[in-house]
């Protein structure tokens, strides 16, 4: 019998994704605890303590993780990435 493989339509769209935003990823992963960011359509988060799931969304208080805020809010503000050299940020 032959085995048949599934292949999703859309490929490996997340992994390509997340290849491509891997820097900022890590990036706000490495963020302190009570850093605040601004993503790309306005909403405002506050990186937690937690580890998996590190921000929270100040519009709802939803939690979220790095990905999250890249995939579903279109990432970081770009005045948020002036800093983006260093892993030492102000809060």
């Amino acid at each position: 019998m032959k085995r048949m493989d599934w292949n999703s339509p859309q490929g490996n769209v997340d992994a390509r994704f997340d290849a491509l935003c891997a820097p900022l990823l890590v990036w706000l992963e490495e963020l302190r605890p009570g850093r605040r960011v601004r993503a790309r359509d306005g909403t405002l988060f506050i990186r937690t303590n937690r580890t998996c799931i590190c921000f929270c969304n100040l519009r709802n208080g939803s939690l979220c993780s790095a990905r999250d805020i890249c995939r579903e809010n279109g990432g970081v503000a770009l005045e948020e990435l002036k800093g983006m050299e260093g892993i030492e940020h102000e809060v």
